[in-house]
């Protein structure tokens, strides 16, 4: 205890407890809040779309099926289109990866759907991540070190990492245009 704070006993009167009363809302399913708007959205399972007005969601769902869609669909819009050179192509309504723009062509005639339909997406490669002595820290004391022939191998293996091709892809913001 420091000097400046006050000492209150434990049978002081000071100590004594208050008696407060507040107002709480109670929801539909019998709960009680502090504010009004937590109790009417515990009390709901079901709402309507906020954009079509119309179509009656679950809550916690942000948009109907229809609008998501169509949401969606405008966000594609909206990125910049580049001509397909090479490498793997992205569809977001498929969350399908192909190698190649050939692979989602053939992908098309066997599922009869236009190429359009996939909203293909450039990708870009992404490195594989380093290995550091870090990913054992867990495992040794606090100024425990690996041994240096570990590490010696961790750093030839991290080479072999930088050097190596990788096939792992994500997708970018850019249209393709086939």
């Amino acid at each position: 205890m420091t000097q400046t704070e006050k000492q209150i006993m434990k049978d002081s009167p000071e100590a004594e407890p208050t008696l407060q009363t507040m107002d709480l809302w109670r929801s539909a399913s019998g709960k009680f809040f502090v504010d009004k708007k937590s109790a009417e959205r515990d009390g709901y399972t079901h709402e309507k779309c906020p954009i079509c007005k119309e179509t009656i969601i679950r809550k916690g769902w942000s948009y109907c099926d229809g609008c998501r869609s169509v949401k969606a669909i405008e966000r594609y819009n909206s990125y910049p289109e580049k001509e397909y050179e090479s490498g793997m192509v992205f569809s977001d309504p498929y969350d399908k990866y192909f190698s190649d723009l050939n692979e989602a062509i053939g992908f098309c005639e066997d599922e009869e759907i236009e190429i359009s339909a996939l909203r293909l997406q450039h990708t870009e490669p992404i490195k594989y991540q380093e290995l550091t002595s870090e990913y054992w820290s867990d495992y040794m004391t606090e100024d425990g070190e690996l041994d240096k022939e570990v590490e010696k191998k961790i750093e030839e293996f991290n080479l072999f990492l930088n050097e190596f091709k990788s096939n792992i892809s994500f997708p970018v913001k850019i249209r393709v245009k086939p």
